[in-house]
């Protein structure tokens, strides 16, 4: 595997298992994702060069992610699309995911 930001299986279920082991987060989502369409909206963006995802809390106490692109300055494009309505697992998940622990 080229050296990057990119993991391993492994790497990711040691992440995501410790993540769902801890009991602060039972309640929590153990996984959020956003459609195709939706990320390369935003990734289509001129001047976008990456993607910032902030970790936020619903009016309901849920866990949630706020994506914006960034620009090549590093500076968060606030003033174009910012996305949020992911769908959480639970209850929208693969049946049958690696990372998640059984």
């Amino acid at each position: 595997m080229p050296e990057s930001n990119f993991i391993s299986l492994s790497e990711a279920q040691a992440l995501t298992f410790a993540y769902q082991a801890e009991s602060g987060f039972t309640s929590q989502p153990r996984a959020l994702r956003f459609s195709k369409q939706d990320i390369q909206t935003l990734l289509g963006q001129e001047d976008a060069v990456a993607l910032c995802l902030y970790l936020g809390l619903t009016s309901t106490g849920k866990l949630t992610l706020v994506a914006v692109t960034v620009d090549e300055d590093n500076q968060d494009m606030v003033d174009s699309y910012i996305l949020d309505r992911c769908y959480s697992c639970p209850p929208d998940c693969s049946q049958d995911s690696p990372l998640i622990d059984q």
